[in-house]
């Protein structure tokens, strides 16, 4: 059985921290602008998201204009494939906030991962709640994400949204702790 999620989806998610209203959307059904993609290489470049994802992948590199038309391809093909799917959470004005993601089309046990602004603190744990309940609706039976052990925010996020910490892979492992969170009807 593979999952399948909806079509034509524009989920509003609160910021708890200022009370502004978000948009969450398929990637692939947002045209990628110029100012779009000037947004995400900025996103892609603040020190923290820099670091802990893309510093290793692109050997000290900048995040650049290459980088940011091949998420939205990356994830126009994944959702096209039934293989990924890619959400980006856009202010009211449009502009790119954050990216969410479940990578896999296994509905057994999938990963979810996301990246946000710095600028839009407070709006995560909603995305993820978010991205849970679509991903409860597209059949999914467990999700599991993993945060880097010294990310604590992300790791707060995942805990809010109601994940379980696994302490033993998470012990096993030097550089990631790990989450999960079993889905029901």
């Amino acid at each position: 059985m593979t999952p399948n999620p909806p079509s034509n989806i524009t989920i509003p998610v609160i910021n708890h921290l200022t009370g502004s209203t978000y948009f969450l959307k398929r990637v692939d059904e947002v045209e990628p602008t110029d100012e779009m993609l000037e947004r995400l290489i900025a996103i892609g470049n603040e020190p923290k998201v820099y670091s802990w994802i893309f510093e290793e992948r692109l050997k000290g590199e900048a995040y650049g204009i290459e980088m940011a038309k091949g998420f939205f391809e990356m994830g126009t093909n994944g959702w096209k494939n039934h293989e990924q799917f890619v959400f980006i959470l856009l202010t009211e004005d449009g502009s790119p906030a954050a990216s969410i993601d479940i990578k896999t089309a296994d509905i057994n046990s999938a990963e979810i991962g996301y990246l946000c602004s710095i600028e839009h603190r407070g709006v995560m744990t909603n995305t993820v709640l978010a991205v849970i309940e679509l991903a409860k609706e597209a059949g999914y039976k467990m999700l599991w994400a993993c945060s880097m052990k010294e990310n604590k925010e992300s790791s707060r996020v995942l805990l809010r949204a109601g994940y379980s910490y696994n302490e033993e892979r998470s012990t096993e492992c030097e550089t990631y702790n790990y989450y999960e969170l079993e889905l029901s009807d």
